[in-house]
């Protein structure tokens, strides 16, 4: 076997070594070759290939391997057709197997990388068809990636968005690097995505096409906007706080002040003949006056936020209670119904805060209705885990914006001075406190449906009022007459003791009124007074009406005690029940209340001495 003098070089001999035999040359291929070897050489000995052609290893003299590319011909046969000469070359490509090994594992790590990676990367020609995919278009798209090369953007991400994107494309095949950012529909659904759209180049600067890098960002997005609501409710709750805390404030005044416009106009009416001129006047005064106060009140529920319930109530019997006043208030072309249901929907529920609320939500669906005409539909409904209120209408709906911003205090689509914004604020704070939630569905010119939520209290009976929480049911102004008893009306506003001492005096009581509780306790300490019941107003400058009733309860231990407020809190309720409070009159309906209740809690309480105030 005669080997050229390069063939010694590349196996670390020197040049003109001795000759190798057959044997020995095969002794230098690399045992997980030579298998390979020699049935390459035998199958093209046998007259099977036209030449031999084969990669394997050969040992160095150092003892390391070198990668050689072996080719050769049988050059001479005998007549039988055995090879009796054959010559090749044995060319060393170790650098080029090493370099291509480099290569292999470089393409492995690019695709673990690819397999892995949450994205989706894309090379794409000039026409848009996708001449690479990485693997994750077959996850979001559920399409083999095979199934893509080839295909057009258009077709896999669809019309809509890549039309959305062209303008994009368009500045990014000028040579432009493009980042955006947007929405995709895949398999999985709508996805939110940051993407990078970098310019495709040949080695002379042709653009080509383009790569395309697309991150999703749908949970980051959750989370961002998660975040946000919280803020923006926690934000809320701060500015309703800020404002709830100015509105009662500002509704005590004007309780007051009320207060005093409709006490004079009814005492006023009173001595009138209905056919007088100035009698239609004050009529007009007092339901001027009695709007005023409906806005207080709700002045007043907003800044409360909705008290804590602790009744079982029947919602079909709340909503069946006031249809008969909703249909009295409800336009003349508005059709009201009421589908109760035939289960019962019991909650823990104050039913005074809950007329409120269907009273706000149908007023908001009649004003809805154009030309205010239409039909308002309430529906009751309920099992074992929760009680259902809906109020709908069929009037023009409400956009996404005004949706968004639907139970914002004095929020109002209303014209100026025909509402006030604080109708759905109010049922958004009485809801929370019943620990319900508030759905509301509603699209431009289709109507709109409120859908109000409470936890079911299944089939437990209502339980008793707690103490000193007893109902007032006040009986007319004449059904009892003072005879001439003694009353202490103690109010720190001046109209209010007129108007209160004219109300009392002309239902038969006598009437001593106070300032304060300073004055009305100098007034209880002098000898022989003879006062029956004091009624006082729950807020006073230097000292609270309640303040006032236990220094009185310490002196006079027997004497009724009713307190007037337009809001009592659960602790001063509880403070009012230990201290004996009898009632507690609502500041607003101090005209329609006070002398029925003075008559009530006179007519129940006739204790020896009472007369003499206990003593």
């Amino acid at each position: 076997m005669t080997v050229n003098p390069h063939g010694y070089v590349i196996l670390g001999l020197e040049s003109g070594g001795a000759p190798f035999t057959l044997e020995e040359w095969i002794g230098l291929i690399h045992p997980d070759d030579r298998g390979r070897v020699l049935e390459a050489a035998a199958a093209h000995h046998a007259g099977q290939t036209p030449a031999y052609e084969t990669t394997h290893r050969l040992r160095h003299v150092q003892g390391h391997w070198i990668w050689v590319l072996s080719r050769g011909r049988v050059l001479e046969r005998d007549a039988q057709g055995r090879p009796l000469r054959m010559s090749g070359t044995n060319l060393d490509i170790t650098a080029r197997v090493q370099i291509e090994e480099v290569l292999r594992e470089r393409e492995r790590e690019l695709a673990q990388v690819l397999e892995h990676m949450p994205g989706l990367v894309s090379r794409v020609d000039r026409e848009g068809r996708y001449l690479f995919a990485s693997p994750g278009y077959e996850r979001w798209f559920g399409r083999p990636v095979s199934d893509i090369i080839g295909r057009t953007q258009r077709e896999v991400i669809g019309a809509r968005r890549h039309d959305e994107l062209k303008p994009l494309i368009a500045r990014a095949l000028a040579g432009e690097i493009v980042d955006y950012e947007g929405r995709v529909q895949s398999a999985r659904g709508e996805r939110f995505v940051v993407g990078t759209m970098v310019p495709d180049r040949d080695p002379d600067g042709r653009i080509l096409g383009q790569f395309v890098f697309v991150t999703d960002i749908s949970e980051r997005k959750r989370t961002e906007e998660a975040l946000q609501k919280a803020l923006q409710r926690l934000l809320q709750a701060q500015k309703l706080e800020a404002l709830g805390t100015l509105a009662a404030g500002i509704a005590h005044d004007f309780n007051n002040m009320i207060g005093g416009v409709l006490g004079h106009a009814e005492l006023a009416l009173h001595d009138l003949p209905p056919t007088e001129p100035a009698a239609l006047a004050l009529r007009q005064i007092r339901a001027t006056g009695q709007r005023a106060r409906a806005m207080v009140q709700q002045i007043l529920s907003f800044s409360q936020g909705g008290t804590a319930p602790a009744d079982v109530v029947d919602l079909r019997t709340v909503v069946d209670e006031a249809g008969a006043g909703l249909r009295v208030q409800a336009p003349a072309a508005v059709q009201l119904q009421l589908d109760l249901g035939e289960r019962p929907c019991l909650l823990v529920g104050d039913t005074t805060q809950l007329h409120q609320v269907l009273l706000n939500l149908c007023m908001n669906a009649w004003q809805a209705l154009p030309e205010g005409r239409g039909r308002v539909r309430v529906v009751v409904r309920g099992d074992e885990r929760e009680v259902c209120l809906q109020v709908s209408d069929d009037g023009h709906g409400i956009d996404e914006t005004t949706r968004e911003r639907l139970f914002d205090p004095f929020f109002s689509t209303k014209p100026p001075g025909q509402g006030t914004g604080l109708g759905l604020a109010v049922v958004h704070g009485i809801v929370q406190a019943h620990r319900g939630r508030i759905a509301v569905r509603s699209s431009v010119d289709a109507g709109t449906s409120f859908t109000l939520h409470f936890p079911s209290a299944g089939t437990a009976a209502a339980p008793p009022a707690r103490p000193g929480e007893e109902p007032v049911t006040p009986t007319t102004t004449n059904s009892v007459q003072g005879v001439g008893r003694h009353v202490l009306y103690v109010d720190d506003d001046d109209t209010m003791r007129e108007v209160a001492a004219r109300i009392l005096e002309r239902a038969g009581w006598r009437v001593s009124t106070c300032a304060g509780a300073a004055e009305a306790l100098a007034l209880l300490e002098q000898p022989g007074q003879d006062v029956a019941l004091l009624v006082s107003d729950l807020n006073m400058p230097a000292a609270s009406g309640l303040a006032l009733c236990a220094a009185v309860r310490q002196r006079l231990p027997a004497l009724p005690l009713v307190l007037s407020t337009g809001y009592l809190g659960d602790e001063q309720r509880e403070q009012a029940r230990r201290l004996g409070v009898r009632e507690v009159i609502a500041k607003a309906r101090t005209v329609e209340d006070l002398a029925a209740v003075v008559a009530q809690v006179i007519g129940a309480d006739r204790a020896p001495g009472l007369e003499q105030g206990g003593s």
